[in-house]
């Protein structure tokens, strides 16, 4: 009068652990059998459509990473002289300007002063033998150079102007 509970598992696979057939009998007993049964899911459209898109940002970010070890991480004329010297063992030279340090300063330096030209009175600094870097075009082309008696006698003639120019820049 007793109950007892027995349970038997049976996964089902492609190869079983045992070999021999095993049998087994009972008399005066109640079978009762229930199974459940585990299917695994096919693999959707969205999972692959998420592993894909999961691929290729992976390829993105990995391309990008490298890119910036390699370059991107160097400033750009940096990058130019590496390029540079890995040109060096060829024939045909790449066609980009290295300047020598006081040159790259002292054009920075003009840029800069004539920037700031505006907010200042006075001439510009210029150095002996250097130019600015822009030059103002006349509206009016030049067809030929003034002497310098003719350079000094129009500037005679126009002093009075020069000088009453001078006298309302000093009130101001």
């Amino acid at each position: 009068d007793e109950d007892i509970n027995i349970t038997i598992q049976i996964f089902l696979a492609d190869e079983f652990g045992l070999s021999n057939v095993i049998e087994l009998s009972i008399d005066n007993t109640f079978l009762w059998i229930s199974y459940v049964v585990f299917i695994p899911l096919e693999q959707t459209l969205l999972f692959q459509i998420f592993f894909i898109l999961s691929f290729i940002g992976t390829a993105i970010l990995a391309t990008y990473i490298l890119l910036y070890q390699r370059i991107l991480k160097y400033p750009k004329p940096v990058r130019k002289v590496r390029k540079y010297k890995k040109t060096l063992r060829k024939k045909k030279i790449p066609g980009f300007p290295i300047l020598n340090r006081e040159l790259a300063f002292k054009g920075a330096y003009r840029r800069e002063m004539v920037k700031t030209s505006d907010y200042y009175k006075g001439k510009p600094i210029i150095h002996k033998g250097e130019e600015m870097s822009t030059k103002i075009k006349p509206s009016e082309p030049i067809e030929k150079k003034l002497e310098q008696d003719q350079l000094i006698k129009k500037s005679l003639e126009h002093k009075e102007e020069l000088d009453k120019l001078i006298a309302d820049s000093d009130k101001k």
